[in-house]
Protein backbone atom coordinates (compact mmCIF):
# COMPACT_ATOMS: atom_id res chain seq x y z
CA UNK A 1 0.00 0.00 0.00
CA UNK A 2 1.19 3.38 -0.89
CA UNK A 3 1.74 5.80 1.91
CA UNK A 4 1.74 9.46 1.85
CA UNK A 5 4.95 11.31 1.89
CA UNK A 6 4.54 12.15 5.56
CA UNK A 7 3.67 8.63 6.40
CA UNK A 8 6.73 7.35 4.48
CA UNK A 9 8.86 9.87 6.24
CA UNK A 10 7.59 8.79 9.64
CA UNK A 11 7.89 5.19 8.83
CA UNK A 12 11.47 5.67 7.75
CA UNK A 13 12.52 7.61 10.83
CA UNK A 14 11.55 4.89 13.33
CA UNK A 15 13.89 2.15 12.03
CA UNK A 16 16.71 4.59 11.81
CA UNK A 17 16.22 5.62 15.42
CA UNK A 18 16.17 1.96 16.48
CA UNK A 19 19.35 1.26 14.51
CA UNK A 20 21.13 4.16 16.12
CA UNK A 21 20.08 3.04 19.58
CA UNK A 22 21.28 -0.48 18.94
CA UNK A 23 24.62 0.80 17.67
CA UNK A 24 25.10 2.96 20.71
CA UNK A 25 24.14 0.08 22.94
CA UNK A 26 26.66 -2.24 21.31
CA UNK A 27 29.43 0.34 21.50
CA UNK A 28 28.79 0.94 25.16
CA UNK A 29 28.61 -2.72 25.92
CA UNK A 30 31.90 -3.34 24.07
CA UNK A 31 33.69 -0.60 25.97
CA UNK A 32 32.29 -1.77 29.31
CA UNK A 33 33.16 -5.39 28.58
CA UNK A 34 36.62 -4.54 27.42
CA UNK A 35 37.28 -2.45 30.49
CA UNK A 36 35.99 -5.14 32.75
CA UNK A 37 38.12 -7.74 31.09
CA UNK A 38 41.17 -5.52 31.15
CA UNK A 39 40.75 -4.72 34.83
CA UNK A 40 39.85 -8.34 35.62
CA UNK A 41 36.65 -7.34 37.57
CA UNK A 42 34.05 -9.14 35.57
CA UNK A 43 33.43 -11.19 32.55
CA UNK A 44 31.72 -9.29 29.68
CA UNK A 45 28.01 -9.88 29.29
CA UNK A 46 26.00 -9.10 26.27
CA UNK A 47 22.63 -10.10 27.70
CA UNK A 48 21.20 -6.71 26.92
CA UNK A 49 21.64 -7.04 23.24
CA UNK A 50 18.61 -6.41 21.13
CA UNK A 51 16.30 -9.11 19.86
CA UNK A 52 17.47 -8.32 16.38
CA UNK A 53 21.02 -9.07 17.45
CA UNK A 54 19.85 -12.27 19.11
CA UNK A 55 18.08 -13.34 15.99
CA UNK A 56 21.12 -12.54 13.92
CA UNK A 57 23.26 -14.52 16.33
CA UNK A 58 20.83 -17.42 16.29
CA UNK A 59 20.94 -17.43 12.56
CA UNK A 60 24.75 -17.33 12.61
CA UNK A 61 25.04 -20.15 15.22
CA UNK A 62 25.66 -20.35 18.98
CA UNK A 63 27.56 -17.50 20.54
CA UNK A 64 29.97 -17.73 23.38
CA UNK A 65 29.51 -15.33 26.23
CA UNK A 66 31.69 -12.33 25.73
CA UNK A 67 32.44 -13.25 22.11
CA UNK A 68 32.47 -9.94 20.34
CA UNK A 69 32.69 -11.64 16.99
CA UNK A 70 29.16 -12.90 17.50
CA UNK A 71 27.75 -9.44 17.77
CA UNK A 72 26.08 -8.45 14.49
CA UNK A 73 27.69 -5.54 12.85
CA UNK A 74 31.00 -5.97 14.70
CA UNK A 75 33.85 -6.58 12.24
CA UNK A 76 37.21 -7.68 13.72
CA UNK A 77 39.94 -10.28 13.19
CA UNK A 78 40.25 -13.20 15.65
CA UNK A 79 43.53 -11.77 17.00
CA UNK A 80 42.28 -8.16 17.50
CA UNK A 81 41.32 -6.65 20.84
CA UNK A 82 38.29 -8.55 22.08
CA UNK A 83 38.57 -11.17 19.36
CA UNK A 84 38.27 -14.89 20.06
CA UNK A 85 42.04 -15.52 20.13
CA UNK A 86 42.57 -12.55 22.42
CA UNK A 87 39.79 -13.65 24.72
CA UNK A 88 41.05 -17.22 24.72
CA UNK A 89 44.31 -16.05 26.19
CA UNK A 90 42.78 -14.03 29.02
CA UNK A 91 39.50 -15.83 29.81
CA UNK A 92 39.63 -17.73 33.14
CA UNK A 93 40.43 -21.39 32.49
CA UNK A 94 41.67 -20.55 29.03
CA UNK A 95 45.01 -22.34 29.54
CA UNK A 96 43.25 -25.52 30.65
CA UNK A 97 40.85 -25.30 27.74
CA UNK A 98 43.75 -24.80 25.34
CA UNK A 99 45.49 -27.86 26.80
CA UNK A 100 42.27 -29.88 26.37
CA UNK A 101 41.95 -28.76 22.80
CA UNK A 102 45.61 -29.65 22.15
CA UNK A 103 45.10 -33.08 23.67
CA UNK A 104 41.96 -33.59 21.62
CA UNK A 105 43.83 -32.90 18.38
CA UNK A 106 45.03 -36.05 16.58
CA UNK A 107 48.79 -36.83 16.87
CA UNK A 108 50.93 -35.78 13.96
CA UNK A 109 52.07 -38.84 12.02
CA UNK A 110 55.86 -39.47 12.02
CA UNK A 111 57.83 -38.29 9.03
CA UNK A 112 58.49 -41.03 6.48
CA UNK A 113 62.05 -42.52 6.17
CA UNK A 114 64.55 -40.18 4.53
CA UNK A 115 62.43 -37.06 5.31
CA UNK A 116 63.71 -34.60 7.93
CA UNK A 117 60.90 -33.32 10.14
CA UNK A 118 62.51 -30.07 11.25
CA UNK A 119 65.57 -27.85 11.52
CA UNK A 120 66.80 -29.41 14.77
CA UNK A 121 66.60 -32.88 13.33
CA UNK A 122 68.56 -31.72 10.26
CA UNK A 123 71.27 -30.24 12.50
CA UNK A 124 71.49 -33.44 14.58
CA UNK A 125 71.74 -35.56 11.42
CA UNK A 126 74.53 -33.36 9.99
CA UNK A 127 76.46 -33.62 13.22
CA UNK A 128 76.01 -37.40 13.22
CA UNK A 129 77.29 -37.60 9.63
CA UNK A 130 80.33 -35.47 10.54
CA UNK A 131 81.04 -37.64 13.59
CA UNK A 132 80.72 -40.81 11.49
CA UNK A 133 83.08 -39.40 8.86
CA UNK A 134 85.62 -38.46 11.54
CA UNK A 135 85.33 -41.93 13.07
CA UNK A 136 85.96 -43.47 9.64
CA UNK A 137 89.06 -41.30 9.17
CA UNK A 138 90.39 -42.27 12.59
CA UNK A 139 89.75 -45.91 11.85
CA UNK A 140 91.62 -45.68 8.53
CA UNK A 141 94.53 -43.94 10.27
CA UNK A 142 94.59 -46.65 12.92
CA UNK A 143 94.61 -49.34 10.21
CA UNK A 144 97.53 -47.61 8.46
CA UNK A 145 99.44 -47.34 11.75
CA UNK A 146 98.90 -51.03 12.44
CA UNK A 147 100.18 -51.84 8.93
CA UNK A 148 103.27 -49.67 9.48
CA UNK A 149 103.92 -51.33 12.83
CA UNK A 150 103.60 -54.76 11.24
CA UNK A 151 106.04 -53.77 8.48
CA UNK A 152 108.52 -52.39 11.02
CA UNK A 153 108.20 -55.56 13.08
CA UNK A 154 108.95 -57.73 10.05
CA UNK A 155 111.96 -55.56 9.15
CA UNK A 156 113.25 -55.79 12.72
CA UNK A 157 112.79 -59.55 12.70
CA UNK A 158 114.70 -59.80 9.43
CA UNK A 159 117.50 -57.61 10.82
CA UNK A 160 117.72 -59.74 13.98
CA UNK A 161 117.87 -62.88 11.85
CA UNK A 162 120.64 -61.36 9.70
CA UNK A 163 122.64 -60.35 12.78
CA UNK A 164 122.26 -63.80 14.25
CA UNK A 165 123.44 -65.38 11.00
CA UNK A 166 126.40 -62.98 10.82
CA UNK A 167 127.33 -63.70 14.43
CA UNK A 168 127.08 -67.42 13.80
CA UNK A 169 129.30 -67.05 10.72
CA UNK A 170 131.84 -65.05 12.75
CA UNK A 171 131.86 -67.69 15.48
CA UNK A 172 132.34 -70.38 12.88
CA UNK A 173 135.18 -68.40 11.27
CA UNK A 174 136.84 -67.83 14.64
CA UNK A 175 136.45 -71.47 15.53
CA UNK A 176 137.92 -72.51 12.18
CA UNK A 177 140.80 -70.07 12.55
CA UNK A 178 141.48 -71.26 16.08
CA UNK A 179 141.41 -74.83 14.88
CA UNK A 180 143.80 -74.05 12.03
CA UNK A 181 146.10 -72.13 14.37
CA UNK A 182 146.09 -75.01 16.82
CA UNK A 183 146.88 -77.45 14.01
CA UNK A 184 149.74 -75.25 12.78
CA UNK A 185 151.07 -74.87 16.29
CA UNK A 186 150.92 -78.62 16.81
CA UNK A 187 152.72 -79.17 13.51
CA UNK A 188 155.38 -76.61 14.41
CA UNK A 189 155.82 -78.22 17.82
CA UNK A 190 156.16 -81.58 16.16
CA UNK A 191 158.79 -80.30 13.75
CA UNK A 192 160.67 -78.55 16.54
CA UNK A 193 160.67 -81.69 18.63
CA UNK A 194 161.95 -83.71 15.69
CA UNK A 195 164.60 -81.16 14.73
CA UNK A 196 167.50 -80.27 17.01
CA UNK A 197 167.83 -76.71 18.18
CA UNK A 198 169.47 -74.40 15.66
CA UNK A 199 173.11 -73.67 16.30
CA UNK A 200 173.67 -69.95 16.26
CA UNK A 201 176.96 -68.43 15.23
CA UNK A 202 178.19 -65.27 16.93
CA UNK A 203 181.49 -63.38 16.54
CA UNK A 204 184.04 -64.30 19.18
CA UNK A 205 187.71 -63.83 19.96
CA UNK A 206 189.14 -66.18 17.31
CA UNK A 207 191.24 -64.56 14.63
CA UNK A 208 191.98 -67.54 12.47
CA UNK A 209 189.28 -70.02 11.53
CA UNK A 210 188.02 -71.40 8.20
CA UNK A 211 190.17 -69.94 5.34
CA UNK A 212 188.81 -68.42 2.12
CA UNK A 213 189.53 -66.06 -0.79
CA UNK A 214 187.73 -63.25 -2.61
CA UNK A 215 188.15 -62.52 -6.34
CA UNK A 216 187.21 -59.94 -8.94
CA UNK A 217 187.49 -59.49 -12.71
CA UNK A 218 191.27 -58.88 -12.62
CA UNK A 219 191.71 -62.53 -11.53
CA UNK A 220 189.99 -63.67 -14.73
CA UNK A 221 189.11 -67.35 -14.83
CA UNK A 222 190.10 -68.88 -11.48
CA UNK A 223 191.63 -72.35 -11.02
CA UNK A 224 189.22 -73.44 -8.34
CA UNK A 225 190.52 -76.99 -7.86
CA UNK A 226 193.93 -75.50 -7.10
CA UNK A 227 192.62 -73.21 -4.34
CA UNK A 228 190.48 -75.97 -2.93
CA UNK A 229 193.55 -78.17 -2.69
CA UNK A 230 195.36 -75.31 -0.94
CA UNK A 231 192.81 -75.63 1.84
CA UNK A 232 190.48 -72.70 1.08
CA UNK A 233 186.90 -73.47 2.01
CA UNK A 234 184.88 -70.43 0.92
CA UNK A 235 185.00 -67.74 -1.76
CA UNK A 236 183.42 -64.32 -2.34
CA UNK A 237 183.07 -63.11 -5.95
CA UNK A 238 182.59 -59.51 -7.04
CA UNK A 239 179.29 -59.19 -8.90
CA UNK A 240 178.61 -55.45 -9.43
CA UNK A 241 179.78 -51.88 -8.84
CA UNK A 242 177.65 -48.73 -8.72
CA UNK A 243 174.58 -49.11 -10.93
CA UNK A 244 176.16 -50.16 -14.26
CA UNK A 245 179.20 -52.39 -13.82
CA UNK A 246 178.89 -56.21 -13.85
CA UNK A 247 181.84 -58.60 -13.48
CA UNK A 248 182.37 -60.26 -16.89
CA UNK A 249 183.91 -63.37 -15.20
CA UNK A 250 181.11 -63.73 -12.67
CA UNK A 251 179.60 -67.00 -13.91
CA UNK A 252 182.94 -68.85 -14.08
CA UNK A 253 184.05 -67.61 -10.69
CA UNK A 254 180.75 -68.04 -8.80
CA UNK A 255 179.71 -71.38 -10.28
CA UNK A 256 183.30 -72.74 -10.36
CA UNK A 257 183.74 -72.27 -6.62
CA UNK A 258 180.47 -74.14 -5.97
CA UNK A 259 181.54 -77.02 -8.21
CA UNK A 260 184.61 -77.74 -6.09
CA UNK A 261 182.54 -77.77 -2.89
CA UNK A 262 183.28 -74.27 -1.57
CA UNK A 263 180.68 -72.18 0.20
CA UNK A 264 180.35 -69.02 -1.87
CA UNK A 265 178.95 -65.52 -1.76
CA UNK A 266 179.01 -62.27 -3.78
CA UNK A 267 179.89 -58.66 -3.10
CA UNK A 268 179.07 -55.20 -4.44
CA UNK A 269 181.55 -52.33 -4.56
CA UNK A 270 179.65 -49.33 -3.27
CA UNK A 271 179.80 -45.95 -5.00
CA UNK A 272 178.11 -43.43 -2.71
CA UNK A 273 179.13 -40.70 -5.16
CA UNK A 274 176.92 -42.11 -7.96
CA UNK A 275 173.44 -42.98 -6.62
CA UNK A 276 171.45 -43.95 -3.55
CA UNK A 277 172.26 -47.07 -1.58
CA UNK A 278 168.81 -48.57 -2.28
CA UNK A 279 169.24 -48.23 -6.03
CA UNK A 280 172.62 -49.98 -5.91
CA UNK A 281 171.22 -52.74 -3.65
CA UNK A 282 168.50 -53.46 -6.21
CA UNK A 283 171.08 -53.55 -9.01
CA UNK A 284 173.25 -55.93 -6.96
CA UNK A 285 170.43 -58.37 -6.13
CA UNK A 286 169.29 -58.41 -9.76
CA UNK A 287 172.80 -59.34 -10.97
CA UNK A 288 174.07 -62.12 -8.73
CA UNK A 289 173.71 -60.67 -5.23
CA UNK A 290 170.62 -62.63 -4.18
CA UNK A 291 170.72 -65.02 -1.23
CA UNK A 292 168.89 -68.25 -0.45
CA UNK A 293 169.06 -70.47 2.65
CA UNK A 294 170.47 -73.53 0.91
CA UNK A 295 173.40 -74.02 3.30
CA UNK A 296 175.88 -73.14 0.52
CA UNK A 297 175.22 -69.47 -0.27
CA UNK A 298 176.74 -66.81 1.99
CA UNK A 299 174.95 -63.47 2.46
CA UNK A 300 175.82 -60.58 0.16
CA UNK A 301 178.53 -58.08 1.07
CA UNK A 302 178.85 -54.31 0.63
CA UNK A 303 182.43 -53.22 -0.03
CA UNK A 304 182.73 -49.61 1.20
CA UNK A 305 186.31 -48.30 1.44
CA UNK A 306 188.94 -45.88 0.08
CA UNK A 307 187.82 -43.93 -2.98
CA UNK A 308 191.31 -44.22 -4.45
CA UNK A 309 190.46 -47.81 -5.38
CA UNK A 310 188.15 -46.46 -8.12
CA UNK A 311 190.05 -43.24 -8.91
CA UNK A 312 188.20 -40.71 -6.71
CA UNK A 313 188.96 -38.96 -3.43
CA UNK A 314 189.25 -40.95 -0.22
CA UNK A 315 185.76 -40.04 1.08
CA UNK A 316 184.11 -39.54 -2.34
CA UNK A 317 183.78 -35.82 -1.56
CA UNK A 318 180.94 -36.68 0.84
CA UNK A 319 180.35 -35.98 4.51
CA UNK A 320 180.27 -38.72 7.12
CA UNK A 321 176.49 -38.32 7.44
CA UNK A 322 176.04 -38.76 3.69
CA UNK A 323 178.07 -41.97 3.69
CA UNK A 324 176.17 -43.25 6.74
CA UNK A 325 172.91 -42.58 4.89
CA UNK A 326 174.19 -44.44 1.82
CA UNK A 327 175.22 -47.51 3.87
CA UNK A 328 171.92 -47.54 5.79
CA UNK A 329 169.93 -47.19 2.56
CA UNK A 330 171.79 -50.11 0.96
CA UNK A 331 171.49 -52.33 4.06
CA UNK A 332 167.77 -51.73 4.53
CA UNK A 333 166.92 -52.37 0.90
CA UNK A 334 169.06 -55.52 0.74
CA UNK A 335 167.37 -56.91 3.81
CA UNK A 336 163.95 -56.08 2.39
CA UNK A 337 164.80 -57.96 -0.82
CA UNK A 338 166.57 -60.99 0.66
CA UNK A 339 165.67 -61.23 4.33
CA UNK A 340 169.31 -60.86 5.47
CA UNK A 341 171.49 -58.00 6.52
CA UNK A 342 174.52 -57.64 4.23
CA UNK A 343 178.07 -58.08 5.44
CA UNK A 344 179.94 -54.74 5.52
CA UNK A 345 183.54 -54.83 4.26
CA UNK A 346 185.68 -51.85 5.34
CA UNK A 347 188.97 -50.65 6.80
CA UNK A 348 189.11 -49.40 10.37
CA UNK A 349 191.09 -46.25 9.64
CA UNK A 350 188.90 -45.32 6.64
CA UNK A 351 185.71 -45.93 8.67
CA UNK A 352 186.92 -43.61 11.38
CA UNK A 353 188.02 -40.95 8.87
CA UNK A 354 185.10 -40.96 6.38
CA UNK A 355 182.15 -42.37 8.36
CA UNK A 356 182.92 -40.72 11.69
CA UNK A 357 183.38 -44.14 13.29
CA UNK A 358 179.57 -44.56 13.20
CA UNK A 359 178.10 -47.20 15.49
CA UNK A 360 174.85 -47.47 13.49
CA UNK A 361 175.65 -50.85 11.90
CA UNK A 362 176.68 -53.07 14.80
CA UNK A 363 174.05 -55.69 13.82
CA UNK A 364 175.59 -56.18 10.35
CA UNK A 365 178.37 -58.79 10.11
CA UNK A 366 181.78 -57.06 9.77
CA UNK A 367 184.48 -57.95 7.24
CA UNK A 368 187.55 -56.11 8.44
CA UNK A 369 190.51 -55.45 6.12
CA UNK A 370 193.66 -55.32 8.22
CA UNK A 371 197.00 -56.47 6.79
CA UNK A 372 198.57 -57.01 10.20
CA UNK A 373 199.37 -59.99 12.40
CA UNK A 374 196.10 -59.29 14.24
CA UNK A 375 192.79 -57.76 13.06
CA UNK A 376 193.40 -54.76 15.33
CA UNK A 377 190.81 -52.71 17.24
CA UNK A 378 187.25 -53.00 15.85
CA UNK A 379 185.68 -49.84 14.41
CA UNK A 380 182.25 -48.38 15.19
CA UNK A 381 179.68 -50.69 16.73
CA UNK A 382 181.55 -53.97 16.19
CA UNK A 383 183.28 -54.21 19.53
CA UNK A 384 182.12 -57.82 19.98
CA UNK A 385 184.33 -58.88 17.12
CA UNK A 386 184.52 -59.43 13.38
CA UNK A 387 182.98 -62.10 11.13
CA UNK A 388 185.61 -62.12 8.36
CA UNK A 389 189.22 -60.85 8.36
CA UNK A 390 191.08 -60.06 5.14
CA UNK A 391 194.69 -60.35 6.24
CA UNK A 392 196.55 -60.12 2.88
CA UNK A 393 196.08 -59.46 -0.83
CA UNK A 394 199.27 -61.30 -2.03
CA UNK A 395 199.09 -63.10 -4.41
CA UNK A 396 195.30 -63.07 -3.97
CA UNK A 397 192.94 -61.68 -1.31
CA UNK A 398 192.99 -64.16 1.55
CA UNK A 399 190.62 -64.27 4.50
CA UNK A 400 189.68 -66.06 7.65
CA UNK A 401 186.16 -66.70 8.89
CA UNK A 402 186.01 -66.12 12.64
CA UNK A 403 184.93 -69.66 13.47
CA UNK A 404 184.99 -73.29 12.36
CA UNK A 405 183.60 -74.75 9.14
CA UNK A 406 180.53 -75.84 11.09
CA UNK A 407 180.12 -72.26 12.25
CA UNK A 408 180.51 -71.08 8.65
CA UNK A 409 177.75 -73.42 7.46
CA UNK A 410 175.53 -72.18 10.27
CA UNK A 411 176.26 -68.58 9.31
CA UNK A 412 175.51 -69.34 5.63
CA UNK A 413 172.10 -70.82 6.38
CA UNK A 414 170.70 -68.77 9.27
CA UNK A 415 168.99 -65.43 9.05
CA UNK A 416 171.47 -63.64 11.25
CA UNK A 417 170.99 -61.47 13.11
CA UNK A 418 167.27 -61.88 13.59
Amino acid sequence: MRLSASARSHATEQPRLRSRRASLTRSAATLVGAAALTLGVAAPSYATTSAEASRAAGAAGPRTEGDLAGIPGLRMSPQSFGGPDYLARYRPGAAAAAAQRQAAQPARPPAPDGVVAGTREVTDLKQAVIALRLANQQHAAAVREVARAATAKKAAERRVAELRRAEAAKKLTRATSAKDAAAKKAEATKKTAAKPAETRWEPRGLTRGAPGIDVASHQGNVDWPYYRDQGFRFAYVKATEGTTYKNPFFDQQFNGSAKVGMLHGTYHFGRPDQSSGAEQARFFVANGGDWKPDGKTLPGELDIEFGEAVGVSTCYDLSANQIVEFVRDFSDEYRRLTGRLPVIYTNGSWWRQCVGNSTAFGRNPLWIASYNPEPGPMPGGWQKGHTFWQYTEVPIDKNYFNGSMEDLRTFANQRWPR
